[in-house]
């Protein structure tokens, strides 16, 4: 009824967003991934996701569908590269995010091999940094440093984070936003732990602050719109909103304080010469990536 095709072009199109976005990480053309999953459609004898649909939203057969895929394609994977010679160095990179917003800029780095290389794998459904450890994955962009025997984390660059409104909003009129600004607001939030939202640790609980509803979101095209259609506010990397913000749709304002992160490539301490690894992290530093700074040069210790 379906092939392991058909479950790598589902999970691309729900991880992309969109069938252009889909097609370019798949390496295919737009006109060759339609075909497929209308192919697949007929199969089925019903829809996979809603037409016209912005962001992408699956029916409950394509839900059902991807979240298969979720299961069984990191394991299918995985027992394909030991078939080919496992960690070696002509292996790809298995690469996962646990930042969700990082496909804004992650693409453009990565299409320098056209897929050849490295292998973006979803991150979604497990603990990505527990995978690396395992040696399920070999590279994770991530801004939380774990305590993890044999894991090296890689600075790449800092980035701003910023609260996205929609331009009638009251607090577009503030200079800066303070903790008990946000009291009254629902939060728009990635579907992870609560210990895990940067707004909360770093800005909110410090000042003894709870924002009045956290609302879950499942992904930050979705986020973006209904934050510019006023169903609550959002703190985000600059580069998520940056499209928004540039048509009128959307306003960033900034913390008070300001509100920094830095981005790191975690690996395993064993693999930290691996060449598609560095080549990787210059490309990352190099990259005009919107409201991130380059990390000052590190001196090496004076003999």
């Amino acid at each position: 009824m379906f092939e392991l095709k058909h479950l790598r072009s589902l999970r691309a199109l729900y991880q992309q967003g969109s069938l252009a976005g889909a097609a370019t990480a798949l390496h295919l053309s737009q006109s060759a991934l339609s075909h497929q999953l209308s192919e697949l459609e007929q199969r089925l004898g019903e829809p996979l996701f809603v037409r016209r649909s912005r962001p992408l939203a699956l029916t409950a057969a394509g839900r059902l569908l991807w979240q298969l895929a979720e299961q069984v394609l990191p394991s299918i994977d995985r027992v394909e590269r030991q078939l080919r010679g496992g960690d070696g160095e002509g292996a790809p990179v298995r690469l996962a995010v646990e930042c969700h917003s990082c496909i804004h800029w992650l693409t453009a780095p990565l299409a320098a091999d056209h897929g050849r290389l490295f292998e973006l794998v979803s991150g979604h459904l497990y603990e990505p940094q527990q995978a690396l450890q395992a040696g399920e994955l070999d590279l994770v962009l991530t801004s939380e440093v774990a305590d993890l025997d044999g894991i090296h984390y890689e600075p790449l660059f800092d980035y701003q984070m910023q609260l996205v409104v929609a331009p009638d909003h009251p607090l577009v009129r503030l200079p800066q936003i303070r903790p008990q600004d946000l009291a009254d607001e629902v939060l728009l939030c990635y579907p992870v732990p609560a210990s895990r939202l940067d707004i909360l640790r770093h800005f909110l609980t410090p000042a003894g602050i709870r924002p009045r509803r956290l609302r879950p979101v499942d992904n930050t095209q979705m986020m973006l719109q209904m934050a510019a259609a006023r169903w609550g506010v959002a703190l985000l990397p600059t580069w998520a909103s940056q499209e928004y913000v540039a048509r009128g749709a959307l306003c960033q304002l900034p913390l008070a304080g300001g509100l920094w992160r830095r981005m790191f490539g975690a690996i395993r301490a064993s693999a930290r010469q691996r060449s598609p690894l560095q080549q990787l992290f210059e490309r990352l530093r190099q990259a005009p990536i919107e409201g991130a700074r380059a990390l000052a040069p590190r001196v090496p210790p004076a003999s």
